[in-house]
């Protein structure tokens, strides 16, 4: 079972109010999964998606994308990887096809090619912000889609103890099963679809097992080690350590505060940053501190630095909406945006944690967790933590900070 209270409304209600059965897809040729279904393929598109509606129509085409400049720009930023055409045409439209088949898209064919629009901007935006947002989206749409589908395989396989090569070669027969009656796999003359599928399925399995902690599948049989999310993703490398040539030996927040000192910061992060922003001003047009400084929302802050944790910074979670007042004589010291002061930052997190916990659809519990303790370079903060919880963690931290 899924532990809905670690996921946000914004994708369960969107889950609720549609049914994912394969076996009522009336179009086989519309793939719920393939090969390039991971985190941080899946956030990119979305992304290079809503950047393209920015500043254009609602409709696009997979060859708008390919064409954007945004696409171009970010793609071997992010995934240090030159594609070749094929390649590129797959890392674009599979993700468009699992976004219609869940329904955030829909598409219609004109001529000999397909037309998207956008069904759920509110979701493509929230995935788009951070592959970890997709990764939510992709264990519950999976989770939904088995259900819908009353393929019962990967329930029975997680539930395994001590799993052994059999069952994971009887889930994976029973899967290919699955996709042949089910899907298009198959039917234009192939004489193996076992291995197309099998590349599917990787995937899959391992969205679950690292959802669950278990094993799941490498180079086509069980692991010997339990999945983690670096094992999701299909650039194997963290795209900001490669883009900024980070020197070896050098820990990220170092490298950070030296390219911040510089004035440098990257295309691709600072866009996501300005989605987020754009996201909270929409959730709080009100300040989120309520003292005699408060009215609308006027400035956004990081109740963390950007410069000194790059990785957080287009966390919802570290985003906090102020007036102009509350952000430059009080969330930093007489205006020097450098400068944090301690005492207001804590401030900022005691009233950004009751607005997590008040709107569940937009934030997460985990990442909020995340964000504290990357912040404070702390360990002292779980997932299992209640509202109540968190704020004596956080006093009696910043007591021992003071």
């Amino acid at each position: 079972m899924l532990d809905y209270n670690l996921v946000p409304k914004i994708i369960t209600d969107h889950f609720d109010r549609i049914n994912l059965d394969i076996r009522k897809t009336p179009d086989k040729s519309l793939r719920f999964s393939d090969q390039k279904i991971t985190p941080d393929v899946v956030s990119f598109i979305a992304d290079c998606i809503v950047n393209f509606i920015d500043s254009n129509t609602n409709t696009f085409t997979r060859k708008n994308i390919e064409e954007n400049n945004y696409f171009k720009a970010n793609l071997k930023l992010i995934f240090n990887k030159a594609l070749s055409y094929n390649e590129l045409d797959k890392f674009i439209s599979q993700p468009l096809a699992m976004l219609t088949y869940s329904g955030i898209l829909s598409r219609q064919r004109i001529g000999k090619k397909f037309h998207y629009s956008i069904q759920n901007n509110e979701l493509l935006e929230y995935i788009a912000l951070k592959d970890s947002n997709t990764y939510l989206f992709l264990i519950v749409y999976f989770y939904k889609f088995f259900i819908d589908s009353n393929f019962k395989g990967f329930k029975i396989f997680i539930e395994i103890k001590d799993k052994t090569n059999n069952d994971y070669d009887l889930l994976k027969k029973n899967f290919v099963k699955f996709m042949v009656a089910y899907t298009n796999i198959g039917q234009k003359g192939s004489s193996n679809p076992e291995i197309e599928i099998y590349r599917i399925f990787t995937k899959i399995i391992n969205i679950f097992s690292c959802y669950y902690t278990t094993l799941g599948s490498v180079k086509g049989n069980l692991s010997k080690y339990n999945i983690t999310y670096r094992d999701l993703m299909y650039n194997e490398l963290n795209f900001r350590d490669i883009a900024s040539g980070k020197e070896k030996g050098m820990s990220r927040q170092e490298h950070a505060q030296k390219k911040s000192d510089e004035g440098t910061t990257h295309e691709y992060t600072d866009n996501l940053i300005q989605r987020a922003i754009k996201q909270i001003k929409k959730i709080h047009p009100y300040s989120e501190v309520n003292d005699k400084l408060a009215g609308n929302t006027e400035h956004i802050h990081h109740i963390f630095p950007k410069s000194l944790y790059p990785s957080i910074s287009y966390y919802l979670e570290n985003l906090i909406g102020l007036t102009s007042g509350q952000h430059l004589s009080k969330a930093h010291i007489n205006g020097a945006t450098r400068k944090i002061d301690k005492s207001y930052q804590l401030t900022c997190l005691y009233a950004k944690c009751e607005n997590i916990f008040k709107h569940p659809q937009y934030y997460t519990i985990p990442n909020f967790i995340h964000v504290i303790n990357t912040g404070l370079e702390s360990s002292d903060f779980h997932t299992t933590m209640n509202q109540e919880d968190i704020k004596t963690q956080l006093r009696i931290t910043y007591q021992l900070l003071a």
